[in-house]
């Protein structure tokens, strides 16, 4: 895998510096900087719950990524639609894994639904320590609250709710 420093164009981060993942229903575009910067869920033709890829500064964003990012790179776990995309600060290096979770014995390839509209991303630090900054900001209006299992994010604009969870608790997202 090739790691670069991320050039940003007018405060964008290029096209052709985004993973695709999606489970044949729903999709997300994945930023080498660990940003999904566009995702649309249950479908594809939803309103998009993350889009700062076309308005960065009313898009909205999920941000997963190390405080003093330096290089970064991203490749596709062989043969899946798995994306990994690994981070190194000054400190440590930090692998995200991204992927949407499929319906038990789903095949993209059949055509009948397979998705479940859950974006499934894990963190492993792989070298170091990382200090990973979290930054959720979803398009429109969110309710966050506390749940037993971490954070619910209530959606109403998407008729949508997410759930963040941590091997640790983290700490409180933004509320937009």
């Amino acid at each position: 895998m090739d790691t670069s420093w991320p050039t940003y164009r007018e405060g964008y981060l290029p096209l052709e510096d985004h993973g695709l993942i999606g489970d044949g229903r729903g999709c997300a575009l994945v930023g080498r900087d660990g940003t999904v910067s566009f995702m649309c869920v249950p479908r594809f033709d939803s309103p998009p719950l993350f889009c700062a890829l076309l308005d960065r500064h009313r898009g909205g964003s999920f941000r997963l990524a190390p405080d003093r990012l330096q290089d970064c790179g991203q490749h596709y776990v062989p043969d899946t639609g798995v994306l990994v995309t690994e981070m190194r600060a000054d400190t440590g290096t930090v692998q995200v894994t991204d992927a949407f979770a499929l319906e038990p014995g789903a095949h993209l390839e059949e055509d009948v639904p397979a998705g479940t509209g859950r974006l499934v991303r894990h963190a492993r630090v792989i070298h170091g320590t990382v200090d990973l900054k979290m930054l959720i900001e979803p398009r429109g209006s969110a309710e966050i609250r506390r749940d037993a299992a971490g954070w619910r994010l209530s959606c109403p604009r998407q008729e949508l709710e997410l759930l963040l969870r941590s091997s640790r608790p983290p700490p409180a997202p933004r509320n937009t």
